[in-house]
């Protein structure tokens, strides 16, 4: 153990106190997809060869980042021990799509580009920023009109649309 910053052994028995394993409680152990691992709440005790234990907070986990539906544990470590803390991973289902920012005022001749923000809402309630597809094919930019784009995100789970319009140029 350290005790400031010296290094000191602890005998027992002639014996050098050793970490024999350690534990990990109190975390959450269900995600959405896209969610990172929640240390809040979470206890990891180290036990010794002497029978005793302490709470540590000098751990670190993996994975880190992104929880994905193919994680099935976080591995915690303290020094040299591992254990590990089974999770569940839901899919995030996509449930709505909206576009904001979107140009929709145009003039004949002039191409169509998608220049908007994406943001879908997932069933878990988080709302995130996304490339999206666009289907513009239903825009004639020869002719003067409203005309319909179509906006979705992974597969078209989640699907919307709004109109741009495009006018004559007044500067003719």
């Amino acid at each position: 153990s350290f005790t400031d910053g010296v290094a000191v052994s602890l005998y027992v028995e002639g014996k050098a106190k050793t970490l024999d394993h350690i534990t990990a409680t109190g975390y959450e152990d269900e995600y959405y997809e896209g969610e990172t691992f929640d240390t809040t709440g979470m206890v990891v005790t180290a036990f010794y060869s002497d029978g005793s234990s302490a709470p540590v907070t000098d751990y670190t986990y993996e994975p880190v980042g992104a929880l994905t539906t193919s994680d099935t544990k976080v591995v915690v470590t303290y020094k040299t021990e591992t254990c590990d803390c089974p999770i569940t991973v839901i899919p995030d289902t996509a449930v709505s799509i909206e576009v904001r920012n979107a140009r929709t005022s145009f003039y004949v001749g002039e191409d169509f580009v998608f220049d908007g923000e994406a943001y879908v809402t997932f069933e878990s309630g988080r709302t995130s920023k996304v490339n999206p597809e666009c289907d513009s094919s239903a825009v004639n930019k020869l002719k003067p009109g409203t005309y319909e784009v179509k906006v979705w995100y992974q597969n078209k789970s989640v699907i919307t649309s709004y109109n741009v319009t495009y006018s004559l140029n007044s500067k003719r």
